[in-house]
């Protein structure tokens, strides 16, 4: 009689185990779900000043400037050629989401924003004795463009082609983690 309430009890503490479990399961799920989701909010909104600049007389020009968000960026404004790249070095910046390093973050997001900003030059790279002619930046404030402002900015080493095409695979990872874990009806207008 011991022996059956014994194997009893344990059959009842291996069967809460295994509820126990899947609800861990099913939350941590749930959570990283409502990660993502922030981030693709965070992201929808976050206004991308995309600037060309020329140098004129040793000072740096706005030549054009558009904005953009993160997932609005279009292919057809892609420089003509691989032109240098440099991104704001500030907390506050784009490059610089904490977001990435959230434990449940999922791997293959923080592996398509490594790839983004891994390109980043450990140091800022832009020299105002020897500026490049032309070059693109991710401008924290396009009013306050001098070259001492832009000692603080970050070379991609791979230019604006590794910039748009690191843009491009992390908005590619999120929908296909959204279609993994069975979301395939997203707001297409928003990602592409």
């Amino acid at each position: 009689m011991v022996g059956l309430t014994a194997l009893f009890t344990g059959g009842l503490l291996w069967v809460a185990w295994l509820a126990y479990e899947k609800l861990l399961v099913q939350e941590a799920r749930k959570k990283q779900l409502e990660i993502v989701v922030h981030l693709v909010e965070k992201l929808k909104y976050l206004n991308l000043k995309w600037a060309k600049i020329i140098m004129e007389n040793r000072e740096p020009k706005l030549d054009s400037l558009l904005m953009q968000t993160f997932f609005s960026m279009p292919m057809n404004q892609r420089p003509e050629k691989n032109y240098r790249m440099f991104v704001p070095s500030t907390d506050a910046s784009f490059v610089w989401l904490q977001d990435f390093s959230h434990p449940l973050m999922p791997e293959e997001l923080v592996n398509s924003w490594r790839k983004l900003v891994g390109g980043l030059s450990p140091r800022p790279h832009f020299q105002s004795d020897n500026p490049p002619d032309i070059f693109y930046c991710v401008l924290l404030n396009p009013t306050n463009l001098s070259k001492q402002g832009l000692e603080s900015y970050f070379e991609i080493n791979e230019g604006t082609d590794q910039f748009f095409d690191g843009i491009l695979a992390l908005r590619q990872s999120i929908t296909r983690w959204f279609s993994n874990h069975g979301i395939d009806n997203i707001n297409t207008g928003v990602i592409w």
